[in-house]
């Protein structure tokens, strides 16, 4: 974690660091905002990376903000109708 950390405070545009420090502050600190703030943060910099997305959607429906996450899973579903994993997750948002 401390690697990411390192790589987000010297400011990386790498959109993965941004990412796995989230996900890793979301299992390790249980810190739901500070996670919710850097998986923003990579979704910005790499809006269309689906792996990026389902995260934040699933974070976003942890925390209860159901419309973000909805958002996030129909992001997906423009980008890539297929995707079953994200049209599961909206069904669930129901």
């Amino acid at each position: 974690q401390s690697n990411y950390i390192k790589a987000v405070e010297y400011g990386t545009e790498n959109p993965r660091a941004f990412f796995r420090l989230g996900v890793l502050i979301r299992r390790t600190d249980d810190d739901r905002r500070q996670a919710l703030s850097y998986m923003r943060q990579a979704v910005t910099l790499a809006p269309d990376n689906i792996e990026y997305l389902l995260g934040l959607g699933e974070l976003y429906a942890e925390l209860g903000l159901n419309l973000n996450a909805r958002s996030q899973y129909e992001r997906i579903r423009k980008l890539d109708r297929s995707n079953d994993e994200a049209k599961t997750r909206l069904k669930a948002l129901k």
